[in-house]
């Protein structure tokens, strides 16, 4: 996602792999770094005044912080990526075995509680229809082919999916649900 962001925002900057967010976090609060791409869940420093939010790599505005505008609204509409969390089963888990397990992933999805605590972790649920192992599965393959294209296009080297989404999917190939979206926010130094 860097890289792309670097190539369709025609900057120039050193992008510099980190071991996970939480160090690369530290960084940009200590100066060390300019820019992340980050899931949501750091909007509680956002909200603190630790770092900036730039913008979301969704097409739309996160519903607990609609006043962070979207990559499109910014004038960089091909800058739209919609992260998420899905459950995947073992290639040849039985028809039944799926249908129970994505029946048991929608009913916690359903919980207010577990909805509540998704909210403020700034995830969204997908809608119910969304929730099936079909979407999941064109999910998937739409974010393949997307950012296959990115990291190519990109200069990144990287030619598979694993640039900006779940290299697992060939392995897990029998999709159970999507969970929820986890839009990325580029956070600045504040």
């Amino acid at each position: 996602m860097t890289a792309f962001f670097q190539k369709e925002s025609a900057t120039q900057f050193t992008i510099v792999p980190y071991r996970g967010g939480a160090p690369a976090i530290q960084d940009l609060v200590a100066g060390q770094i300019d820019l992340f791409f980050n899931p949501s869940d750091a909007l509680p420093l956002v909200r603190a005044g630790s770092l900036k939010a730039y913008a979301v790599t969704g097409d739309t505005h996160l519903a607990v912080a609609p006043d962070i505008p979207t990559f499109s609204e910014m004038g960089l509409p091909a800058v739209s990526y919609l992260g998420w969390y899905g459950l995947f089963a073992p290639r040849g888990t039985p028809k039944d075995i799926i249908g129970k397990l994505n029946a048991a992933a929608v009913e916690a999805l359903a919980d207010p509680a577990v909805q509540s605590r998704l909210i403020d972790l700034g995830m969204e649920i997908f809608p119910r229809d969304q929730q099936t192992p079909e979407a999941l599965d064109a999910l998937v393959k739409t974010g393949a082919k997307k950012c296959g294209r990115s990291s190519r296009s990109s200069g990144s080297g990287r030619s598979d999916e694993s640039a900006c989404g779940p290299s697992k999917a060939r392995v897990w190939r029998d999709v159970v649900v999507g969970l929820v979206p986890a839009i990325s926010i580029i956070l600045l130094r504040a």
